[in-house]
């Protein structure tokens, strides 16, 4: 079977951000860089669909999570540039999560600051659904 997406919406990053902290095992910029880049040249030449690449995030919960912002924002950048460069659609989500935390607390939207609860999701899902509405 033969798939044909109309729009392929990617999640990525956040991983490659944890790896750091819990296992030493950290990816570099350009290497995350290299990676996306693959992928959305895959889906562009295996398709015709609309991309939306979403922003990784962290929230500052628990306080570790803090320090996860020097090695995952430039990640974030990345993904903005990529957008930029193969004309995606952005989902801001990290702004957006940031946004959002000024009127509840981080935990209320991911208790451990990367795994969303489900407020977290339905606002993933809100913001996702506002964005492909304007697309497809």
């Amino acid at each position: 079977m033969i798939l044909n997406p109309s729009l392929v919406s990617i999640l990525i990053g956040i991983n490659d951000c944890w790896r750091r902290y819990d296992r030493n095992d950290p990816t570099s910029v350009q290497k995350f860089e290299e990676d996306y880049r693959y992928i959305l040249q895959q889906v562009r030449e295996k398709t015709e669909a609309e991309i939306i690449l979403c922003e990784p995030f962290v929230l500052p919960v628990p306080e570790d999570r803090k320090r996860w912002r020097e090695d995952l924002d430039p990640k974030i950048n990345v993904v903005r540039e990529l957008a930029r460069e193969f004309n995606a659609h952005l989902l801001p989500l990290d702004g957006i999560f940031s946004h959002v935390s000024v009127y509840k607390k981080p935990d209320f939207w991911a208790q451990d600051g990367v795994h969303p609860t489900n407020a977290g999701h339905a606002l993933i899902a809100k913001e996702w659904l506002k964005l492909a509405k304007d697309i497809i």
